[in-house]
């Protein structure tokens, strides 16, 4: 991951086409987050075309891809009702940006989209889990106005 440093020139944003995920981004987006999303489906979240493609259900959420001259550059998942307590909470459960494209205000735009598409559906909130070690992540949610709710911790152990 490149990290800006001082004195380094911040890049340009990236004009990217967004779009509404469809049937056939499930294998590129898969592709994309396998190798990133390893350590967190070691500790069991389902990363896997079959849980990608829930997010093709209107009721249950939906996905935009960031395409970058017919590649996919990145791409958001967003799941409605969050929690039967909170019906009206989206929540964005899986976002990543390739790593040529980073730095470049993609994720932003991925994450704009989202809260416009969640807004219009009625929600009134809309949460995110974000890895305390992802801080480019944790800086744009921040920029954002996304509050720290709380800390979570997960704990796992092999059997």
């Amino acid at each position: 991951m490149k990290i800006i440093g001082k004195g380094q020139k911040k890049p340009k944003p990236i004009r990217v086409k967004i779009r509404e995920m469809e049937i056939g981004d499930i294998e590129s987006v898969w592709n994309m987050g396998e190798k990133q999303f390893l350590e967190i489906e070691r500790l069991n979240w389902d990363w896997s075309p079959e849980s990608i493609g829930k997010y093709l259900d209107p009721e249950e959420g939906f996905g935009f891809i960031a395409e970058k001259n017919g590649e996919v550059a990145g791409f958001i998942l967003v799941e409605y009702s969050w929690s039967l307590q909170k019906r009206k909470a989206g929540s964005i459960e899986w976002i990543m940006v390739g790593r040529k494209y980073r730095h470049a205000g993609i994720g932003t735009q991925l994450i704009k989209r989202a809260l416009t598409k969640l807004r219009r559906n009625g929600m009134k909130e809309v949460i995110a889990t974000i890895w305390s070690k992802n801080k480019p992540s944790l800086k744009t949610f921040n920029k954002m106005d996304f509050k720290t709710r709380g800390k979570l911790i997960f704990k796992s152990r092999r059997l």
